[in-house]
């Protein structure tokens, strides 16, 4: 199997999984995302998409609750690097810096050819950051691990018993799967933003030269009427 189709089949996969173990009586979560998507910022009592507050008083373990803060980590992590990449995508299209490094090109004389290597270098730079941030993730790029995270939580309210260990062993595989796989996509997305950033910043230093040294610049003087 392609490895894009079989990530997107394990993505699938842990959907079915948490809606297939909802408790009987709780109703539809909300809009995919919409607490980690909206506001990416540590709230910590709110499990990942679950659109409700965690019990303080959890009976998971030690050991479950780290894991289970783990996957809420890795799930802000997901969004955040996303939200930085369009960030950066929008800063290239609403400073218009291709469209300018090209007039700067144009009109540099001597250095045009810096300042034709600075836009080939945004340009290469731009597309590989919206590729990584448009291909299909390994996990839901909104909720992140949010549906192990679910099984996990719902597993740990589990009455005691041979059900309950039998739960909380897939529902932990679950979740370290999902840590593996959002790793994996975070540092890909972080690393076309970092350098989609250092291009930026050297076609911003750019440019900001270049006008700073035609606004000094003598004007000519007026021509002489015949």
């Amino acid at each position: 199997m392609p490895a894009r189709a079989m990530v997107g089949s394990l993505h699938d996969r842990d959907r079915r999984r948490a809606l297939a173990r909802r408790p009987a009586g709780r109703g539809p979560d909300r809009h995919p995302g919409s607490d980690l998507d909206c506001d990416p910022g540590p709230d910590r009592d709110r499990a990942p998409g679950s659109g409700r507050r965690r019990a303080r008083s959890s009976p998971g373990t030690a050991a479950d609750q780290a894991l289970w803060a783990a996957g809420r980590k890795a799930s802000e992590d997901v969004v955040i690097s996303r939200t930085r990449a369009g960030r950066l995508q929008t800063t290239v299209r609403s400073h218009r810096l291709v469209e300018r490094l090209t007039t700067a090109e144009k009109a540099a004389g001597a250095d045009r050819d810096r300042f034709e290597d600075l836009r080939e270098e945004l340009v290469e730079r731009w597309e590989e950051n919206y590729e990584v941030f448009s291909r299909r993730w390994p996990v839901d790029p909104t909720r992140g691990c949010g549906y192990p995270l679910l099984n996990l939580e719902s597993a740990m309210h589990v009455p005691e018993g041979t059900e309950k260990a039998s739960e909380l062993s897939v529902a932990r595989a679950e979740v370290r799967a999902c840590l593996d796989r959002s790793a994996l996509a975070v540092r890909a997305m972080e690393q076309a933003n970092r350098e989609l950033e250092g291009s930026i910043a050297k076609a911003q230093a750019a440019l900001a030269a270049a006008e700073r040294a035609a606004a000094a610049a003598p004007s000519a003087p007026p021509a002489k009427a015949e």
